[in-house]
Parts: structure tokens; sequence; C-alpha cells
């Protein structure tokens, strides 16, 4: 599991994918918050930007008491996800992309946590490989995502195992390319360290 996202302050998507309702998400997102996620139109190459639940259901759940199943599937590891059911299908060909102001951690100081905010060193936001999936509930159809994790870049590995694969605008282009998986798997790997700003925070310290 990585820490917390933290939204974009606008919806200015890379390769200019317009995302057409209001922009309401440059707080800190929560496991079940909707976020627009960017991906290819289904049958068609064209990128459309949507708002998903984030926290994937797949398309087979049995129905709302089926739901309690899928509570940690906000983050799915990155080595195993193809091999997964709930993830299998949406990593063969419903792939996605996350585009965050950044992502936290958290330094335990004493009986305190302080978080340690990681952005991008070009002032540009964090772009996530991610899946995605549909779900039809008794309220209407559901789309949801996942943001893949892998092992951590030296300056996230001070305070978490794992962290949300940041992709490169090459990499990103790829990621929602028809691709094997394990070319697939070959950009799903821990950032380069100069890619990330580091912040560590002294007021907001959170009680652990």
């Amino acid at each position: 599991m990585c820490g917390r996202i933290n939204g974009t302050s606008d919806g200015n998507f890379i390769w200019d994918v317009t995302y057409l309702d209001p922009w309401t998400f440059s707080g800190e997102l929560r496991p079940t918050d909707p976020y627009p996620i960017i991906r290819k139109r289904p049958g068609t190459d064209e990128l459309e930007a949507l708002s998903a639940r984030w926290g994937l259901i797949p398309s087979f759940c049995k129905g709302e008491e089926d739901l309690k199943k899928f509570k940690h599937t906000f983050n799915a590891r990155s080595e195993t996800a193809h091999t997964l059911p709930s993830y299998r299908k949406p990593f063969q060909s419903q792939r996605a992309l996350i585009q965050v102001g950044s992502f936290t951690e958290f330094e335990l100081v004493g009986k305190r946590k302080l978080p340690v905010q990681f952005s991008s060193s070009s002032g540009g936001p964090l772009i996530l490989a991610g899946l995605w999936d549909y779900w039809q509930s008794s309220q209407g159809l559901v789309h949801s995502f996942t943001i893949l994790t892998c092992n951590p870049c030296p300056p996230v590995a001070k305070y978490h195992d794992r962290m949300p694969c940041v992709l490169g605008r090459l990499g990103a282009e790829q990621w929602l390319q028809n691709r094997s998986i394990s070319q697939l798997q070959t950009l799903l790997k821990p950032c380069p360290a100069s890619w990330l700003a580091v912040t560590r925070s002294e007021q907001k310290l959170a009680v652990v």
C-alpha cells in the first residue's frame, strides 16, 4: 500500500485531454472518493478523462453484499496484478493514467507522524499507472480504478516499502498502448529519484 494521494489543482491534463465537469479535486483523496482518470475510450484510440471511484470494483462483483470483498483495491501490486482475478482483465485491456499533484508518506517522530510530500521536481503533475473497471450496481454503472505500486526509489524508501508507479510522458503513452504483459511490466518500476521533489512539513503533525 502507498500513502495518501493529493489531487491536482486544475484539470489541465497531458495531451490536452478535456475533463468536462467542474474541477473539485485539489485536496487529499481517500479510498472510494471520485477522481478523474485518463483512459482510451473503449473501442477507440481516443483519449478521454472521466470520473471514477478510487478503489476498483471488478465487473464480476455480484452485488452490494459482495462489495466488502473489495475494500482494499485502491492499490495493486504491479508485480502480481496481471495474475489476480480482480485485475487480470483490466491489466490486459483497461489501463489508465491518474494525474495527481503529489503523494504523501509519513515519518514517525516520537509518537507522531510527520507528513513527507513527494511532488514532481519539474513543477508539473505526477502521472501514475492505474487500471480501471466498471460494475453494474442497482443504482447504475460505476467506474472505478486502482493505482499500481512498485518498490520505492531511494527518497521514498526512507518512509515506505512501496510507492505509486510514476510514469514519464513516454511511459504514460506506452502504458495506454496495446503491448504484451512483459512489455507493460517494464514500465512499472521505481521512477528516477531526480523526478521527485521532497517536502517535509514541520507543521502538520498527526497523532499515531
